[in-house]
């Protein structure tokens, strides 16, 4: 992943400094934020790991007629101590950088557009979405790639296609394909809300996904889907709370998956969400195969607002090779009350993580400051 961060980098460099000139004109926003886990209790992994690191993380987007790009870059710093090797009792661990959701996406004609962007940032079914995790059903919700193009020939419809460099970059393969081909298509009906199909890795691993956003209903968004693929890269993943040296996750995957997710905001200072996706149960060897979530947030005034969230993957079937039934994963369970004070252009947050993995109990102290115009 990271050899990738760094071609997108350069791309996305040389492209901004030959098409200079189209950037005349446009929107820019800003946002740097600093965020860090403070002291961690109960670490599974090793127990002289305690401090939860610090996270730079800057973001600049610029949007014209012509050109969109999103710099979203991120530097994290680590600690040990304890007994880290070497005779040494501390020392820091840098991740370098990071390019996030970082995409540059550029319009030759009115109906056309060619992107370079990072897994998260592709274009993705609406319907693939989950509004507690904030992400999408990995594989099968993306229908451009690496490298996409996007064709808009009427209102309401979007066609693109795409190659994501697979294995080599992300891991998320069962095998060394090296190029995944994708396709798909959305169309908006008027009032209802927006279809979609998506076709990924069509080469070596064929999957096809079908989903939908419903927004018929007033105040409320309503997600659905159900994705099949030849071999388990068709997933479900959260990122747990992050230690000292190590990002955590849970995950669900099978070659059938089954998503759900809703949506409310009817009164202006409540918001709430809820999610759900299974393999049905099918082939859940060494995997959860249900996963849900809950989320609720509140504005109590205009400086101040409170969120929670909580999501479980649970084994409600036999995960093992053995057939024991009793071998099943346990239950991983998370979560994350927050509040935040906002003051101008400046947010703070704090709140506390709270993680259940594995019969092991996770806690940590998260902090943020972030500046933005």
């Amino acid at each position: 992943m990271k050899m990738l961060n760094r071609v997108l980098i350069a791309v996305a460099l040389l492209t901004f400094t030959a098409l200079s000139p189209v950037f005349a004109e446009g929107d820019f926003s800003f946002e740097n934020e600093i965020s860090t886990d403070t002291y961690i209790l109960g670490d599974r992994v090793n127990d002289n790991r305690r401090f939860g690191g610090i996270k730079e993380r800057i973001q600049g987007v610029y949007t014209s007629k012509k050109v969109d790009l999103n710099a979203n870059i991120s530097l994290d710093v680590r600690g040990e101590t304890g007994d880290v090797g070497e005779g040494k009792k501390s020392r820091a661990q840098f991740d370098w950088l990071s390019v996030n959701d970082s995409y540059f996406k550029f319009r030759p004609m009115e109906k056309i557009q060619i992107a370079v962007a990072t897994e998260k940032a592709t274009e993705k079914a609406s319907g693939s979405f989950f509004p507690v995790l904030n992400d999408y059903v990995v594989g099968l919700g993306n229908y451009t790639g690496n490298v996409g193009v996007l064709f808009k020939p009427i209102e309401g419809l979007s066609v693109g296609a795409g190659i994501n460099f697979g294995y080599l970059f992300d891991g998320l393969s069962d095998s060394n394909d090296i190029i995944h081909l994708n396709f798909g298509g959305e169309y908006e009906l008027k009032d209802i809300g927006l279809i979609s199909v998506t076709f990924n890795n069509v080469i070596n691993n064929f999957g096809i996904g079908a989903f939908a956003k419903f927004t018929a209903v007033k105040n409320m968004d309503i997600y659905a889907g159900l994705s099949f693929q030849l071999h388990k890269m068709n997933m479900v993943y959260a990122m747990l709370f992050t230690n000292c040296y190590n990002e955590y996750s849970d995950y669900i995957n099978g070659k059938l998956l089954l998503n759900a997710g809703l949506e409310y905001k009817g009164v202006e200072k409540l918001t709430l969400a809820a999610d759900i996706a299974t393999n049905c149960f099918i082939e859940a060897d060494w995997t959860h195969d249900l996963y849900a979530g809950v989320k609720a947030g509140y504005d109590i005034n205009k400086s101040f607002s409170v969120d929670g969230k909580i999501y479980m993957f649970l084994d409600l079937v036999d995960s093992s090779t053995n057939g024991n039934y009793d071998d099943r994963y346990k239950p991983s369970i998370f979560l994350y009350p927050e509040v935040a004070y906002k003051t101008g252009s400046h947010t703070f947050t704090a709140g506390i993580k709270m993680e259940f993995y594995d019969g092991v109990m996770g806690m940590a102290f998260p902090l943020s400051w972030k500046y933005s115009f």
